[in-house]
């Protein structure tokens, strides 16, 4: 069996301008500050009060897949009520 170079050297040049092309962005990136949120939502006032809060407020909440064909129906359904306006 016989090794070639040929993958060997193409792997080792794909490495190698990855590399350059990488450390040629310059320094390290630095993020932008986060986003203040609203203090007086419901949910922050509901989690200081009671000290519970996302994983409680999500299993109360319910996730329905419809079908396509259930979708396709309720658009037709929306359409028709828009008409009528």
């Amino acid at each position: 069996m016989r090794n070639s170079l040929g993958p060997l050297l193409r792997r080792a040049m794909l490495c190698a301008f990855s590399f350059a092309a990488v450390s040629a962005t310059g320094g390290p990136a630095v993020a932008a500050p986060p986003a203040a949120e609203a203090a007086t939502t419901k949910f922050a006032e509901r989690h200081h009060a009671l000290r519970r809060g996302g994983v409680v407020r999500a299993a109360n909440s319910v996730i329905r897949l419809a079908s396509q064909r259930e979708s396709a129906w309720a658009g037709v359904l929306f359409a028709a009520v828009d008409a009528k306006r």
